[in-house]
């Protein structure tokens, strides 16, 4: 593998050892198939510091598959193990946003939708707004 990674590709180092993750709709259906919830869910699971064993081995099993890695769960589990579980939350994170956004950071993904908010004080009194005029009094 080049230095140069591709959309969706995140490097982890498993047992001392540097791999690529690759993110994948094919990965996505096997991580989902393993571990019998969605990719969301295992992000959640992640950030909450509530992911196993199983579900990492799954995640990370189907990220090395996907980048043409030949990787059996027994193999990679033994390799989570030895890293240990807290030091691949990063890295397995990091893939798994690849995987729900398409490979893309989270500011391409609606970049039109955040400029076009309100900030905060100013709110939907412009004219044609159906909320009605500002303060609720009604029009004269």
């Amino acid at each position: 593998m080049t230095s140069e990674t591709r959309t969706g590709d995140v490097e982890i180092t498993l047992a001392g050892k540097a791999f690529v993750l690759r993110a994948t709709p094919a990965a996505v259906l096997e991580i989902e198939e393993r571990t019998g919830v969605g990719l969301t869910a295992i992000a959640l699971r992640i950030g909450r510091g509530e992911i196993s064993l199983k579900d990492l081995t799954a995640v990370v099993t189907a990220g090395l598959k996907a980048a043409g890695e030949p990787a059996s769960h027994d193999k990679v589990c033994r390799m989570i193990f030895e890293t240990g579980m807290m030091e691949l939350t990063e890295p397995v994170g990091a893939f798994l946003l690849a995987a729900v956004t398409g490979g893309r950071a989270l500011e391409e993904i609606a970049p039109a939708e955040a400029e076009g908010a309100p900030v905060s004080g100013e709110g939907g009194t412009a004219a044609g707004d159906s909320g009605g005029p500002a303060g609720g009094a009604p029009a004269a």
